[in-house]
């Protein structure tokens, strides 16, 4: 069988993440590289929702204790929760990468047009 992992920001009743998609992701990756296993594809559906979750977990993650969480990385002083994100997504993309297996990312199509 193929398993299918749904990822999502687990949170507690006050709204803060307590089991963050970085965190899920991670453990994902780890029992990629050292559990035996006889897959040979890792799709991610969608990539571009993996990537909001992250940010909303950065997010989260610097967000002072018992302040209400900050909703843009460009809240977070000097950059940091851009660097945050930024290694977040870099750390993903490497180890995705050195896996002995194929990685199928789907991401959406944005299409624009322009009636002139």
């Amino acid at each position: 069988t193929v398993p299918s992992i749904q990822l999502i920001n687990e949170k507690d009743d006050k709204g803060r993440i307590t089991n963050s998609v970085i965190k899920q992701l991670g453990d994902i990756l780890l029992a990629l590289q050292t559990q035996k296993h006889s897959y040979e594809t890792v799709v991610i559906d969608v990539i571009d929702d993996v990537i909001e979750m992250i940010k909303i977990a950065v997010c989260d993650e610097l967000t002072p204790v018992g302040k209400p969480r900050l909703k843009s990385l460009s809240e977070i002083p000097y950059g940091k929760g851009y660097d945050f994100f930024n290694q977040a997504i870099t750390e993903l993309v490497i180890d995705l990468k050195a896996l002995p297996m194929n990685v199928i990312y789907i991401s959406r199509q944005v299409s624009e047009y322009d009636d002139n």
